[in-house]
């Protein structure tokens, strides 16, 4: 049973306002948009504020390829890791040669070994120290990372890993396609990265923050459409179906219950939420299949307000709110969920 002892993040300069997105979408998409004045509002009624962008869409719309773009993700995937992972050892004074293993996330790029190898060696890791790539989990990625992390401790409990969520929708996606699915991403997504430190039983007396007692992932049927991430000449590219909320409607509740008695715990014991705001209809959804208020979600909606979607680095900046702002009491329990391509649903129950 891992415990999540501390939390670093790292954004890159760019900061887009929302008003300035619906403004160069409509500007950039005029003449393709069916229902534009329709198409449009979701940047009006999305409650985001602002997004973090590696590349700033307004100065950089060039042609350029995916090999550039990618070397780009390279380099801002060593500066978000090198920030997120330091700041996230320093606030509880764990030098780099103390971690075990790192579990790095992301979905925006296409990263190997040599790339989370130099990483290392920035941050002065010492030389045996492991590293495992999750690719491709999307929105789940954190939820997943986290779990998969926890796994990993099972066996080692005097272990340290750090889980490593890295995401820029800005660099490798394609700016120019402007299907319906797209054009929701472009008012959803933003760039980021975070770490989160755990240790294994033995070292968990020693710190402060949340154990994880139990996780799932579950695979829902007949769902792989309603989010995906493609490939295509000039990067990636991505959609987010309006299906997905009545299928959450639908699949959320039973599953969440199901999870949490199946560890003997009711949704009156459940304290706190940490839900990956996928957007401002996912929260909503969540909130009527928990059966709990809108202030229940509060830390979620806040990271939406100012950050938006920024795909697996997310739960990790609701958690890191959560314990700045609500600091949750000793024996507190805590629900995090997150939903990824497949359709994945990724749950994991927290005691504090």
């Amino acid at each position: 049973m891992g415990k999540i002892i501390s939390i670093g993040k790292a954004f890159p300069p760019y900061l887009w306002k929302q008003g300035l997105a619906k403004e160069f979408v409509d500007n950039r998409f005029q003449d393709h948009i069916p229902n534009r004045e329709k198409a449009l509002q979701v940047y009006d009624n999305g409650r985001i504020e602002q997004r973090y962008l590696a590349v700033p869409f307004e100065r950089e719309l060039q042609e350029r390829s995916f090999d550039e773009k990618n070397r780009q993700f390279e380099e801002y995937f060593i500066n978000m890791g090198k920030e997120s992972i330091l700041k996230c050892l320093a606030d509880v004074n764990v030098h780099p040669e103390e971690i075990d293993h790192i579990v790095f996330v992301t979905s925006s790029g296409v990263i190997h070994q040599g790339i989370l190898s130099l990483l290392c060696q920035e941050i002065q890791c010492r030389v045996n120290v492991r590293c495992t790539l999750l690719f491709g989990l999307g929105c789940a990625g954190g939820a997943g990372g986290l779990a998969r992390a926890n796994d990993l401790l099972a066996n080692h409990p005097r272990g340290k890993v750090v889980l490593c969520c890295i995401e820029s929708f800005s660099i490798n996606f394609i700016v120019d396609e402007s299907s319906s699915a797209h054009l929701v991403y472009l008012s959803l997504f933003g760039d980021g990265g975070a770490a989160a430190l755990l240790v294994g039983d033995e070292l968990a007396d020693e710190f402060v923050g949340p154990s994880i007692i139990a996780s799932e992932s579950v695979l829902i049927p007949n769902s792989k459409d309603l989010v995906h991430i493609g490939v295509k000449d000039g990067g990636f590219t991505g959609g987010v179906s309006q299906k997905l909320p009545l299928l959450l409607d639908k699949h959320l509740e039973g599953n969440v219950k199901r999870f949490t008695e199946g560890q003997g715990v009711t949704s009156e014991q459940i304290s706190s939420y940490i839900v990956h705001a996928g957007g401002k209809k996912i929260l909503e959804i969540a909130a009527k299949s928990l059966h709990i208020d809108h202030e229940d979600l509060k830390h979620s909606w806040e990271v939406l307000r100012t950050s938006g979607n920024t795909a697996s680095v997310l739960v990790l900046l609701i958690l890191d709110e959560l314990i700045r702002e609500q600091s949750p009491s000793h024996g507190d329990l805590s629900l995090m969920l997150a939903v990824g391509p497949g359709i994945t649903l990724e749950q994991i129950l927290l005691q504090w």
